[in-house]
């Protein structure tokens, strides 16, 4: 069913060498996407992009939104769409493997739900408008937790019986996450500190 959309937060650093690298890192994703799910539109939330171009996408062009802004924004742009599903990637993102026809087979046969493929990485995780309640207000650029565990922390306790964990999909994803040294944020962070907080968070959703 095409009720799904692929929703990407990017982020291009002035750094020339990152920047260079991260451009074709997400060049590769969105062509990698076009193969694995040919029937799933694009949408990204682009910051300090300049004048680089993805034609094969919705960009939607930003200044600087941070992690934690454009987690939101892109929430509130899908919230706005017509679509019902959103899967999240991020620009570093590597896929392989696919077609994308079981993954998307899981989806549609446990509809309404949040779909886990990755623990509580938002990488090809995906999740239905209808319980898209919030996103939490962490900001992992200043150190105070991670905004994805929280964000996915929180569905597994208020919407548990909407928790649906992707298996055997045919796709796959490989990125280097925290320790990317072509990061567009620091890695002078505390993660244990930062999990601590996350925790602690959680700690307090009420169910």
């Amino acid at each position: 069913m095409n009720n799904k959309v692929i929703g990407i937060i990017s982020y291009l650093p002035n750094d020339l060498r990152v920047r260079e690298t991260r451009k074709r890192k997400l060049i590769d994703l969105v062509n990698s996407c076009a193969r694995i799910f040919p029937h799933v539109p694009i949408m990204i939330i682009a910051q300090n992009w300049g004048d680089f171009r993805l034609d094969e996408a919705n960009v939607m062009r930003y200044d600087r939104l941070g992690i934690l802004g454009a987690r939101r924004e892109l929430r509130r742009v899908f919230l706005q769409s017509e679509y019902e599903y959103l899967i999240m990637l991020d620009d570093d993102c590597r896929l392989f493997g696919g077609p994308g026809d079981e993954y998307i087979r899981q989806i549609d046969e446990n509809p309404g739900m949040f779909y886990e493929f990755k623990k509580t990485l938002l990488k090809l995780f995906c999740i239905h408008r209808s319980i898209f309640d919030d996103y939490p207000d962490i900001d992992p650029e200043k150190g105070e937790g991670f905004e994805d565990r929280a964000f996915v922390g929180t569905l597994r306790k208020t919407h548990a019986d909407k928790r649906y964990v992707m298996h055997d999909t045919g796709v796959f994803e490989e990125s280097v996450s925290t320790d990317d040294p072509n990061s567009t944020w620091s890695l002078d962070r505390d993660n244990r500190k930062m999990l601590l907080n996350t925790e602690d968070y959680l700690k307090n959703v009420k169910c």
